[in-house]
């Protein structure tokens, strides 16, 4: 308000309202409300003690050379460069205006300066002075936020000018000495006042403008000699803090220090405030007695509110007035102006006519926007609730103010338009708008720039069709996404290939495909066999037969070119495979009529029909034993059949050889005679041999060990028993022809347009654990690391202006387990899965006729059961098996083939888009933090970025680090597990997982970032006098080595930070040996040290961000971003924990482990800030309580300890740790289920282990 009537019209218009004074209770209001004594105090303005601070301050000044601006010369340097017009107006417009950061900050010291020096006095403004270079040194020194805008070079040259104002001085000020000569006029009238009218009742404010006089106020009240004891001073500039504000070296004051002052003000512990205007209102304080006002009060408002503090009986209102002052604009004009308007109040009746008249003229236009497929409707009036809300869901995270901020200009003619500025975690395309007209209220034009702006978000698509942010509709991110899928689902039973085979049986086709089998053994064994089909065979490579814990057989597959077969010689090669099967499942093959073989099997020597015929003849049947020893009937041991004994109907037996024994003829008759004996081997009643034999496993002894028994009692198969040998290993080489079938059905069909060129990746994708061998797991691993690294180049590329907070709820979508299980099905990928492990018991020959009447059956009805976190872990699977098989492109094939709803961009073409987008010029560089960083960015304006925190508050259109962060995360995953994957020997899907965790987890990153430093010389200035009072002023200088850190570069404008980052700091302090030293020797991860550290979140967030930013700058390339993750200390850490390796459980899995079938419960309480947590197991508590800060601390913490004391008792994971934790449930892994192991639930994963850390 102004000073005259006129401004309470204005006031009313804005508000439309009708200001009035209380009538009802006037009487009781002027009986206990006193008025202050108005007194005013008249000096004399004199002419100042002149100050050679201040003169050597104003020529400094008034000599800096526009041209030699670090600032210009960058401009001038980058217009060599490139000539272009927009740098050429940035330097055109600097030089008229002068406006550049040091140009800014000297202006602003030397205005502060020379009103002080008018206010207070020369001692004043030379305590000003030193003050402020004080400042300015500590400000250029730590690299904090501040002056994050600032170049080295500028900083340099600041800091320069300030040394040299430094060094003029006569004499170091460092407290106001009570030298009143040396104080104005102005000041000793004030002093005066104050020495007569202190007492011990005293309590008084005084006010003033400038927030350097009233620091400098409070502390020469101080001084006073006559007034210590009396008065107990401190001073209030405040709280508020601009978010636009820029931070100057005169700004010599410091809010924190006022916390608790009016508590203590109100208390009695002080008596005094030296305070600005914001004391005149809003703040609640007791009534003082005096209230001095050191400038004059700017209008009636102030006035008004300023004496009104003065509420204790007899109180005094002191306003300082000069000589002339006084004659222009005296104290009575106040109170004249102030019955006016008292008169004014009074008046109800005054504005009637003018209301009348303004409701005809109100500001009626109302702006609206309505959504045409929704009917969604925007205005004014709900537009500010609106942009609340959507700012309030963007999670810009702590140390934020989240809401949109606006800023009014006045247009002329009493007319207002409005600007709001939206949090900086938004795309600068976005996070300005300003109101469309100018309004006749500040009100009307703030809904104005905040419809405006959710106008502005629409179009960009950061709302919906509701105009809601964007969280339930299908197409867009589910911020509040919750995985409903069910654990299981029943399905159709799986693809059988022997149905394609069968079928190909019916149509009498001639043309048959072989294969021919040699199994062999490093003995030179050596069986071969041909395979026939009337369809081709699939790709098989070789593989093991173990035939017990020693013995191994090598398979090899060769195809042969197709034959033709007439219908009688495939009657003789039914009749040949039923021949061959027989000799070993002859128990199991229940009519021996059935030939209907889907796969035909024929010794390889055998080829012509009547080959086929002699063979037969010369197989079948058996003889005696004892006639094939008389007539000497087969040359060698290798062409002797399986041996047949009497009263082992169904047991066979391998001839060892043949021997001659002594026998008694008789029992009682003590002469013997000689008998032919046999000493066999059982065959073998196992039919898997596609699994090794335990050592542990004693079940081999019966066909391992020889026996002896007489040969009469023996009659040898006419089939030799390297027929029979393969025979048995039919059942196993037939399984391997099955899944390679299954595998070959899918590389051809659903995942043709992958073109994989290795069909044993996609036959382990689709494996399960269950089904026994090599599985999926190892590749979901890695293939999850790949979707989550497209995915993130895909959004950040087809969504420019998204928040990370949308990004991540997007990619939190289409990666979810419930997503990714619903594409598997929509594929047809569930038909494939491989669940049941091959043990060969109660193997029979299957027959076309019997496939495809099951195929019939099937189809009627039957139901399976699956897990969904398997369906959905198949398809991660089979995107790890494609990037193995043929690198990043075809891993993005292989994700467009399966997740079809979705647009993929590729590696190459969305790095180059958002390489595109990224400005080309940037007015800062940070040379220095590019040598931390070991990378020198082609496009500095990423390295700004990628500093930036979301709390910065600047003019320019930088953008927060939390999209740089969102993709650095990505590339780190991808490279971790790249190495993981690749590691040799193969580590476990599960030790992947937790030594990534260990890795990438918020704390170690943090930790790992704490450690980058980098040496740094810097000039220190001291200056020194000799011991007269107007000696000679030395000036000294010298070099330090000092470490500078990649987060001192962080640009940021929340405190907070800055108090997070030292108290990291001291902690990092503290903990950083024995830290260092477990990382460097210890056996296990130290998950509690790295806790209890507590680094803040912005910490590891910055190394992420800086490695996005890296990957973008060098278009791409893995190389830069792996070089910059090893200077940061990752890769050496993933390579210490694999060579030496570091058990790297979390203490809560741990305890889990540990506590076998047991229930494990943390019990926590929480006081304030302070947490505390102990470990039970069943009903014992194990350890006492732990405290910390956090819960995750606590919890981590109590666990380890639990832990130890557990391990100290003798329970241990032994059976389970090292190589056994990597198996998991191989090596008998305790409280899990085979189930959990396959789906991965009942475990703690790397996702919960992340979570919890971050």
């Amino acid at each position: 308000m102004r000073g005259n009537t006129q401004s309470l019209s204005t006031i009313e218009q804005n508000l439309n309202a009708l200001a009035k004074t209380p009538k009802t209770h006037r009487l009781e209001l002027l009986k206990y409300v006193h008025r202050p004594k108005l007194q005013k105090i008249v000096y004399t303005e004199s002419e100042q003690i002149k100050s050679l601070r201040l003169d050597s301050l104003s020529i400094a000044y008034s000599q800096l050379d526009i041209k030699k601006d670090p600032y210009v010369e960058h401009l001038v340097k980058q217009l060599r460069q490139n000539n272009d017009n927009s740098t050429m107006t940035k330097l055109q417009k600097v030089l008229q205006n002068r406006k550049t950061y040091v140009q800014e900050q000297m202006r602003t010291l030397c205005m502060r300066a020379n009103v002080i020096y008018k206010e207070l006095g020369k001692v004043a403004v030379e305590w000003f002075i030193d003050k402020a270079i004080a400042r300015g040194e500590n400000l250029l020194a730590e690299q904090g936020f501040q002056l994050a805008e600032y170049s080295d070079t500028e900083k340099k040259f600041l800091n320069d000018i300030l040394q040299q104002v430094k060094a003029s001085s006569t004499e170091n000020i460092t407290y106001l000495e009570m030298r009143r000569s040396m104080f104005s006029t102005k000041v000793n009238a004030m002093v005066d006042f104050l020495v007569d009218n202190v007492d011990d009742s005293f309590t008084g404010l005084i006010f003033a403008e400038e927030r350097a006089t009233v620091t400098i106020l409070a502390q020469l009240l101080s001084s006073i000699p006559q007034l210590r004891g009396l008065l107990r001073v401190k001073q209030f500039i405040g709280t508020s803090q601009s978010s636009r504000k820029k931070v100057f070296v005169s700004d010599i004051w410091d809010v924190q220090e006022q916390a608790n002052i009016l508590d203590d003000f109100r208390s009695g512990a002080i008596n005094l405030i030296v305070a600005t205007s914001v004391l005149e209102e809003g703040i609640d304080i007791s009534s003082c007695n005096v209230v001095v006002c050191f400038d004059q009060p700017k209008n009636l408002k102030s006035f008004i509110q300023r004496r009104g503090r003065a509420r204790k009986k007899d109180s005094k209102f002191v306003i300082l007035l000069s000589e002339t002052q006084d004659e222009s604009w005296g104290s009575k004009k106040w109170e004249d102006l102030e019955e006016e308007m008292k008169n004014a109040y009074m008046n109800d009746m005054r504005q009637v006519e003018r209301m009348a008249e303004l409701e005809e003229q109100r500001e009626d236009e109302d702006l609206f926007f309505r959504v045409k497929s929704t009917g969604a409707l925007l205005t004014m009036e709900n537009a500010m609730s609106h942009l609340h809300h959507f700012c309030d869901t963007l999670k810009c995270g702590p140390y934020v103010d989240p809401r949109p901020q606006f800023q009014f200009k006045e247009e002329g003619n009493a007319m207002y338009s409005a600007e709001v500025t939206l949090p900086i975690a938004l795309h600068a395309s976005v996070r300005k708008a300003t109101s469309a007209k100018s309004w006749q209220s500040e009100r009307r034009a703030r809904k104005d720039a905040a419809f405006q702006a959710y106008i502005q978000l629409y179009n960009a698509g950061l709302v919906n069709e509701n105009l809601l942010p964007l969280r339930s509709d299908k197409d867009v991110p589910e911020q509040n996404l919750v995985d409903n899928r069910e654990s299981t689902i029943e399905l159709t039973p799986g693809y059988d290939p022997w149905v394609r085979v069968a079928e190909t049986h019916k149509q009498d086709t001639t043309e048959w495909h072989r294969m021919v089998v040699t199994v062999s053994t490093d003995l030179a064994e050596t069986h071969t066999m041909c395979l026939l089909m009337p369809c081709k065979f699939p790709p098989l490579i070789g593989f093991d037969l173990f035939w017990n814990e020693n013995t191994v057989y090598n398979v090899e597959v060769e195809a042969l070119d197709p034959i033709s077969l007439k219908p009688e010689e495939i009657e003789t090669l039914q009749d040949i495979t039923h021949t061959l099967l027989y000799s070993v499942f002859g128990s199991r093959m229940t009519d021996d009529r059935r030939l209907d073989h889907v796969v035909l099997l024929t010794p390889c020597h055998v080829q012509t029909y009547a080959d086929y015929q002699a063979w037969l003849n010369s197989t079948k049947g058996s003889t005696s034993a004892l006639d094939v020893y008389a007539a000497q009937k087969y040359p060698s041991n290798r062409e002797y059949g399986l041996l047949n004994r009497q009263g082992f109907a169904r047991v066979q037996f391998i001839l060892s050889e043949f021997f001659d024994k002594l026998v008694s003829v008789e029992p009682d008759n003590i002469s013997a005679e000689s008998q032919l004996w046999i000493r066999s081997k059982r065959f073998p009643k196992r039919r898997d041999f596609l699994h090794r034999v335990p050592a542990s496993n004693t079940q081999n002894e019966a066909y391992t060990a020889y026996q002896e028994a007489p040969a009469s009692e023996y009659r040898f198969q006419n089939l030799p028993a390297s027929d029979s040998l393969f025979a048995l290993f039919t059942p196993s080489i037939l399984h391997k022809c099955e899944l390679a079938m299954i595998a070959e059905e899918l590389r051809t069909t659903i995942l043709a347009p992958v073109q994989f060129n290795d069909p044993a990746l996609v036959l382990r994708a689709i494996t399960a654990s269950s089904a026994g061998g090599p599985d999926y797991q190892r590749l979901e691993y890695l293939g999850d690391r790949i979707l989550k690294y497209m995915t993130s180049i895909s959004l950040m590329t087809q969504h420019p202006t998204w928040p990370e907070s949308y990004l991540t709820a997007e990619k939190g979508r289409t990666n979810s387990n419930g997503y990714l299980f619903r594409a598997c099905i929509n594929a047809g990928l569930d038909k494939f899965m491989i669940t049941k492990a091959f043990t060969g018991a109660k193997w029979r020959p299957r027959y076309v006729q019997d496939i495809l009447s099951s195929q019939d059956s099937d189809t009627e009805g039957g139901k399976v059961q699956r897990s969904t976190k398997w369906l959905a872990d198949i398809v991660e699977a089979l995107i790890g098996a494609a990037y193995i098989d043929g690198g990043i492109d075809k891993a993005l094939t292989c994700i467009r083939t399966l997740l079809p709803a979705e647009n993929w961009v590729s590696i190459s073409d969305g790095v180059a888009a958002l390489h595109a987008s990224v400005p080309e010029h940037c007015e800062a560089h940070y040379p220095q933090l590019e040598q931390i960083l070991g990378y020198t960015f082609r496009k500095p304006t990423l390295l700004k970025e990628a500093i930036t925190s979301p709390s910065f508050n600047s003019p320019d259109d930088a953008l927060s680090y939390q999209r740089l962060e969102f993709l650095g995360d990505a590339v780190l995953d991808h490279i971790t597990s790249r190495r993981l994957y690749a590691h040799r020997p193969e580590l476990p899907h599960q030790t992947m997982h937790r030594i990534n965790a260990a890795l990438v987890n918020a704390d170690t990153l943090g930790f790992l970032n704490l450690e980058l430093t980098f040496p740094e010389s810097r000039t220190e200035v001291s200056v020194t006098r000799a011991s007269s009072r107007h000696g000679r002023v030395n000036v000294e200088t010298r070099e330090e080595q000092v470490r500078r850190c990649m987060w001192h570069f962080m640009r940021h404008s929340a405190r907070e930070i800055t108090v997070a980052q030292q108290v990291s700091l001291a902690r990092w302090s503290e903990l950083r040996d024995v830290i260092c030293g477990e990382l460097s020797t210890g056996k296990r991860f130290p998950w509690n040290l790295l806790a209890r550290l507590e680094v803040p979140k912005f910490m590891s967030d910055l190394v992420e961000s800086v490695i996005g930013a890296v990957f973008l700058d060098s278009c791409g390339d893995v190389a830069a971003c792996e070089a910059l993750a090893a200077r940061f200390g990752v890769l050496d850490l993933l390579e210490r924990i694999l060579k030496d390796d570091v058990n790297c459980l979390h203490p809560k899995e741990w305890m889990g482990l540990l506590a076998v079938e047991k229930r494990v419960v943390y019990e926590n309480r929480r006081e304030g800030e302070a947490w505390e947590c102990r470990v039970k197991v069943g009903d014992e508590v194990v350890g006492d309580w732990v405290q910390g800060t956090s819960r995750m601390q606590v919890e981590t913490e109590a666990a380890w300890r639990a832990g130890l004391i557990l391990e100290r008792r003798g329970i241990t994971t032994q059976d389970t740790e090292g190589e056994g934790v990597r198996l998991g449930k191989e090596k008998g892994e305790v409280g899990t289920t085979k189930e959990n192991v396959e789906t991965g639930e009942g475990m703690m994963k790397e996702d919960e282990i992340m979570t919890g850390l971050e």
